[in-house]
């Protein structure tokens, strides 16, 4: 009976750590790229077209450690206001939307949905296997240095600025195809990612793939 016991005990642990697994992926740093600033600097644009051919995980830890990673002194790759650090980056990608959590290097699953397609209709967007979703979250500007909506506006635009250059030089030193677009359904996002449009607020996306 005690045997039995364990064995379901096990067997139950095992599922809860699977689906823990299957829920969130834990990425690893490599950043191998050797490519001179001024390369990649000269080799940014905004492609007219994206393939989708999926992106290897090891890339997309990359692209998201550029964007908004942790160095190795312990600061934020990305510029951030007062470091009120309120912009979430979300990844959309056949397989559903994930949020990166910088702090661990990893993205949790938010919704086993494909939200490409309400992104936006532009081709680029509903084709690339990876999109980065910028979206601000509200909550966390607080403080004596937010005292108008003007001043939320510049501190998430100098925010999301940084992090979207950072992927634009990762990508382009990387052979990588990017398309940012602000022509986005901001609502059907918001919806499909079941958050309070009284809090959060999408900035932009950036879509990325190889060249087509």
């Amino acid at each position: 009976m005690k045997k039995i016991v364990l064995l379901l005990f096990t067997v139950i642990i095992y599922n809860v750590m699977f689906a823990s697994n299957n829920d969130t992926i834990f990425l690893k740093k490599a950043f191998n790229n050797k490519i001179t600033l001024y390369n990649a600097l000269n080799n940014v644009n905004q492609a007219k077209s994206i393939s989708n051919e999926n992106i290897s995980t090891e890339v997309l830890s990359d692209i998201l450690w550029a964007a908004n990673g942790i160095n190795s002194i312990g600061n934020n790759t990305s510029y951030s206001s007062f470091q009120f650090n309120n912009i979430d980056i979300y990844v959309a990608t056949p397989k559903g939307c994930y949020i990166y959590i910088p702090q661990k290097h990893c993205i949790v699953l938010v919704t086993n949905n494909d939200i490409r397609e309400y992104i936006s209709n532009q081709v680029q967007i509903k084709e690339s296997p990876i999109n980065l979703i910028y979206i601000s979250n509200t909550k966390k500007m607080t403080g004596m240095f937010v005292n108008s909506n003007d001043q939320k506006t510049l501190y998430t635009s100098l925010e999301v600025g940084t992090m979207v250059q950072n992927v634009n030089l990762y990508c382009a030193g990387s052979n990588l195809n990017v398309f940012v677009s602000g022509v986005i359904n901001r609502l059907l996002i918001l919806n499909n990612l079941e958050l309070n449009r009284d809090e959060y607020f999408v900035i932009i996306n950036q879509a990325i793939g190889v060249n087509k």
